[in-house]
């Protein structure tokens, strides 16, 4: 059964005597950990939860239409000392969100990442394959470097001593990530970065409610493919912090260099462009098959057609409306909304007393 730990991961030198933040817990003290001892540090992680007010994601509002009962003996977060009062409604977001992730047919595991650290990813790749399946990536750290970190998921060579990329020779493999049925969100980067030759192929996810980019492509040598996948609502700004954080207005995939090609896609609903690939010399995009609506700026910034770099085929493009969901969160967000819809619209709008007898 898939492990959950939500923690603060912070320098030993960053820590005052009487900071009592929990540490990083292992798989073994996380399975046996009550849902009390499993607290967020920050508001940060409580805000993402929906729990003692603060901003919801489209994604967790959706939560709260759900059945809040729970089988698991693992718990993912319960409010501070300080939040005591918190409403009963935060209670049944939680309880919900860790229905979603541990009950059903394809359980989810949970990876929280929150760090004073300058622009520190939750995972990243610098050589060799890695496989992320069935995962819930929710991702804060501080740094407006949203090229070299502050992201959830970074793939990117690693660097040599003069400050260049060390680019992989045969029989090394160069980075590359295999995203299969996650859900990212970063509230103070992008979502997922493959820049410096790095390689990422990402199906069945859902990217959404980041502070910047969606997806970002960057580098000579960089490729990126998508399938099945939802980048919506992206670009939202830091807004735990705006004034020292990243600003809002990103597109849901831009590509500065290397190759990217999206097939079934849902991007829709970013604050600024749906696609960007500008570039005639470095970018190449080609997208088939997608949906491409509602986004704040253009729907799709695409090399011209007498490059050869740009490939625009059996797409819904519109500046209005939702594109179809692509992947199994977004549709059950989307599911739970309109159940939840449908029962606020039966009930009546203030509880009713009863008749007294005549």
């Amino acid at each position: 059964q898939p492990l959950a730990s939500t923690t603060s991961m912070e320098d030993d030198s960053e820590r005052g005597a009487g900071d009592t933040t929990p540490q990083p817990m292992s798989a073994a003290s996380a399975h046996f950990a009550s849902a009390d001892e499993l607290r967020p540090s920050t508001p940060t992680l409580r805000q993402i939860f929906g729990s003692c007010g603060g901003r919801l994601s489209s994604s967790s509002a959706a939560l709260a239409g759900l059945d809040t009962s729970s089988r698991s003996s693992v718990g993912i977060v319960g409010c501070s000392s300080d939040y005591e009062d918190a409403s009963e409604r935060s209670k049944a977001y939680r309880a919900a969100f860790r229905r979603q992730c541990f009950r059903g047919p394809r359980p989810t595991a949970l990876v929280c990442l929150e760090t004073r650290r300058q622009n520190e990813p939750a995972v990243r790749v610098r050589r060799g394959t890695l496989n992320l399946r069935g995962i819930k990536f929710l991702h804060y750290c501080e740094g407006t470097d949203i090229w070299n970190g502050n992201a959830a998921v970074q793939v990117q060579t690693a660097f040599g001593r003069n400050g260049r990329p060390v680019r992989a020779a045969p029989p090394m493999v160069p980075p590359t990530a295999n995203v299969v049925d996650c859900d990212i969100t970063s509230l103070s980067g992008r979502g997922l970065v493959n820049i410096d030759g790095g390689i990422s192929h990402v199906s069945d996810c859902n990217i959404h409610d980041s502070a910047a980019t969606g997806l970002y492509v960057g580098g000579a040598g960089s490729i990126a493919t998508m399938e099945r996948t939802d980048v919506v609502e992206n670009g939202v700004g830091n807004i735990r912090n705006p004034r020292r954080g990243v600003a809002r207005g990103h597109s849901g995939v831009y590509v500065e260099q290397g190759i990217a090609k999206l097939s079934d896609c849902n991007i829709s609903r970013n604050t600024l462009t749906g696609i960007s690939a500008i570039s005639t010399e470095q970018a190449r995009l080609h997208i088939e098959g997608s949906d491409v609506r509602a986004n704040r700026s253009d729907q799709m910034e695409l090399p011209s057609e007498d490059s050869g770099r740009g490939v625009n085929k059996n797409n819904s493009i519109s500046s209005s409306g939702q594109g179809r969901p692509r992947s199994r969160h977004l549709m059950d967000s989307v599911a739970v909304q309109e159940a939840a819809d449908r029962r606020s619209i039966m009930l009546p709008s203030t509880p009713q007393s009863p008749r007294e007898p005549e």
